[in-house]
């Protein structure tokens, strides 16, 4: 059986020589030069007579921050605290405020969200009773910042390193997107993620801390939990009884926030959530409204060839067998874990319909694993390091037309292919030569529930 994470002619670098630094300042350069290289796009174009979109690459500029205040108005509570200074950004705020009165009992309307991300929401209304609005949203976002930048910079313990990976997370296309659209969720969610399977990673153990980070990430966004599911398929770490207290976890999470939810919020329960999720469908899976910013391969198909479910099913179809396919690979020795992160996060943008841009912020997670492994990587190693790097930096280059909802972007079309094409690559560079060995796990799967 193959060892993977030992060097192989060909396809790694000499151990002797490996040097960890130097795929951390790798990694920042790369997503350095990629956000200089947009932002230069955006300038020029700009300086040639363009206006939106294509002198910025995140979303529309009158509806910046708009995930968070938009959301936050939405809710009922005691009268908004006045501004205590003349924001800037004041007439923007107030406009979000408008237009969360505007949405009021549409089918755009917040009862989608799960209990979690509803109570931060519910709390987050009650600070705006309380304090300036504004002043709520630096502090949340400095916090925001602060911690994600603090969970990265635990993959290095020189400074200088630790630096680094902060900055590769600060600078990615990701973040910047969830800062101009105020998406907190997606910002916590990747904290908790990253946070939790790191870990595992340094333990290969499910200890309680992982956990419950774990469970609040799948409370935050439900599609989550196929990373340490994969990782337990895959042999890395854990076993079908972790899966298991994992699950215990995240339904005590789901009921105690519920309950906290329904006694802040009473509109808020199981049937309302329901009811919204069935409104969020129709808005935003059926008629996405936000396509441009959209990594999916459902939704590429869908523009493309016209919206369909058979898309979505296709979609699924092809994630379950390449999961599959990762587990056998995996269990043979073949692939490391930081290939493995990668394809479990690469299978949501296969077969998620509503893939918004700020859930690629995950994506430094694999990356940093790879770049901080205590072996030279290996040739899969490469091209998932590479997958994510290239996902994880903007490439917003728009064209077809002025009009918003009828400029396609580069992006779009580039970032489920390359995906794609990246997960065949390194599940190709898993079995080649290999494919007894691969198979051979078939006959062994039962090796899932042994601890």
């Amino acid at each position: 059986m193959g060892q993977v994470g030992k060097s192989e002619p060909g396809l790694a670098m000499n151990s002797a020589n490996w040097d960890r630094a130097r795929l951390c300042r790798l990694a920042f350069n790369l997503v350095a030069a990629g956000l200089i290289a947009q932002l230069m796009f955006n300038l020029i174009m700009e300086r040639l007579g363009y206006n939106y979109p294509y002198t910025i690459f995140t979303f529309r500029p009158y509806d910046r921050w708009a995930d968070f205040f938009k959301l936050v108005f939405a809710y009922p509570g005691d009268p908004i605290h006045q501004p205590v200074r003349p924001w800037g950004v004041q007439a923007l705020v107030d406009f979000m405020r408008a237009r969360a009165d505007e949405m009021r009992g549409t089918k755009i309307n917040p009862d989608h969200m799960p209990p979690l991300p509803t109570l931060l929401a519910l709390l987050v209304r009650r600070a705006f009773s309380l304090f300036d609005p504004v002043l709520v949203f630096i502090v949340a976002s400095m916090a925001g910042l602060y911690s994600l930048a603090k969970v990265m910079s635990g993959f290095a313990r020189q400074q200088a390193e630790q630096l680094r990976w902060a900055g590769v997370a600060l600078m990615s296309y990701p973040l910047w997107f969830a800062a101009d659209r105020g998406h907190f969720f997606s910002l916590i969610c990747a904290i908790t993620l990253i946070a939790g399977s790191r870990r595992v990673v340094e333990t290969r153990q499910f200890d309680w801390q992982a956990l419950l980070l774990l469970a609040l990430s799948c409370n935050l966004r439900p599609n989550v939990v196929i990373v340490p599911v994969m990782l337990v398929l895959c042999g890395q770490a854990g076993s079908f009884r972790d899966l298991v207290r994992l699950g215990f976890y995240g339904a005590a999470v789901l009921v105690l926030t519920m309950i906290a939810s329904h006694l802040l919020y009473p509109h808020y329960g199981p049937a309302a959530w329901l009811a919204g999720l069935k409104d969020y469908n129709e808005a935003y899976i059926k008629q996405p409204l936000a396509l441009g910013f959209m990594t999916s391969l459902p939704s590429l198909l869908n523009m493309c060839l016209g919206f369909s479910k058979v898309w979505t099913l296709l979609c699924i179809a092809l994630a379950a067998i390449m999961g599959g396919l990762t587990v056998l690979a995996a269990r043979a020795g073949r692939m490391t874990m930081g290939q493995v992160l990668f394809i479990a996060l690469g299978l949501m943008i296969i077969a998620i319909p509503a893939f918004v841009d700020y859930h690629l912020l995950p994506l430094v997670l694999p990356v940093a694993v790879i770049a901080t492994s205590a072996t030279s990587p290996v040739r899969g190693d490469w091209l998932a390091f590479a997958g994510c790097i290239i996902l994880l930096i903007p490439k917003n280059y728009l064209f077809g037309n002025d009009h918003y909802f009828l400029a396609w972007s580069y992006q779009v079309m580039a970032n489920p292919m390359i995906t794609l094409a990246a997960m065949i690559a390194v599940l190709a560079a898993a079995v080649q030569g290999h494919w007894g060995e691969v198979m051979g796990e078939v006959r062994r799967l039962k090796l899932i529930f042994v601890p």
